[in-house]
């Protein structure tokens, strides 16, 4: 166990560091499929972990679709095709994208991923296997940070540093 909470750790370091030297564009897994029509466009969850809204693996957003936190002041939302961070309405980030797209994918591998329709991936987190299976969430926090977080022991391999 403690060898592979190291190895989670230097891996979470190489996001890191691979997050400062520029964005790198994940291929589309197997489990990525197009958004369906009938998505719902907003979603309003309740309270989760430590003032936070948490999203497991398969969530999926449309295009100009939003997740908040639970106080409703932090705001996920996939605008006009550009993921972004809004935090008591101002903007406080926006995903380093090639192109707009068209759904945003919380996948199974712990990746967040957006994607145009036909499956193209424009941006990801590059958290691909750092938790294996379902073994982190995407949180929206109540302090207006977004994060791709750690199931065990709440370690962020990735996030927006916006609180």
């Amino acid at each position: 166990m403690f060898n592979s909470r190291l190895s989670k750790r230097f891996a979470a370091v190489a996001v890191f560091c691979a997050a400062i030297a520029g964005p790198v564009i994940a291929a589309p897994s197997a489990l990525a499929s197009i958004a369906p029509a009938n998505a719902p466009a907003t979603v309003q969850a309740p309270d989760g972990f430590n003032g936070s809204t948490n999203l497991g693996g398969g969530w999926r957003m449309n295009n100009n679709g939003s997740v908040y936190s639970p106080d409703g002041r932090t705001r996920l939302t996939l605008l006009r095709g550009v993921l972004e961070v809004w935090r008591n309405g101002g903007h406080v980030w926006s995903a380093l994208q090639s192109a707009a797209g068209d759904y945003v994918d919380f996948q199974h591998d712990g990746n967040l991923v957006v994607y145009q329709n036909g499956g193209r991936a424009v941006w990801a987190s590059n958290t691909s296997g750092l938790c294996g299976n379902d073994g982190c969430h995407l949180t929206i926090e109540n302090t207006g940070n977004v994060a791709v977080e750690d199931d065990v022991d709440y370690w962020n391999y990735w996030e927006t540093n916006t609180d």
